[in-house]
């Protein structure tokens, strides 16, 4: 993954200008790849859907680190799901969305 590189723009984007920890980017299984927006090359963060049940992402939400408008969800017309809900346990009680 790129996110592993120190030199990856959506790793210093991500721990430096949103100040999250690369142990939090580790456990919501957040990635980097390279994705083409309007013919243009773009290192991208992916934040990966889960669902009760399954053993992988059913889906990941892709997003340019440095433009908004360039995100894209994939695959298309994939399950849907939340980000983050390979972090919940049996024993939660509660989870607020």
């Amino acid at each position: 993954s790129l996110l592993a590189s120190k030199d990856c723009k959506v790793r210093k984007w991500l721990m430096e200008d949103r100040l999250i920890s690369l142990n939090t980017l580790n456990e919501y299984h957040v990635g980097a790849v390279t994705q083409t927006f309007n013919g243009v090359q773009k290192q991208c963060a992916v934040f990966p859907w889960f669902t009760d049940g399954e053993d992988g992402p059913v889906r990941a939400k892709i997003r340019a680190h440095d433009d908004k408008k360039c995100m894209r969800l994939e695959p298309q017309g994939g399950g849907w799901g939340f980000f983050g809900w390979n972090t919940v346990e049996e024993t939660d009680t509660a989870i607020a969305v």
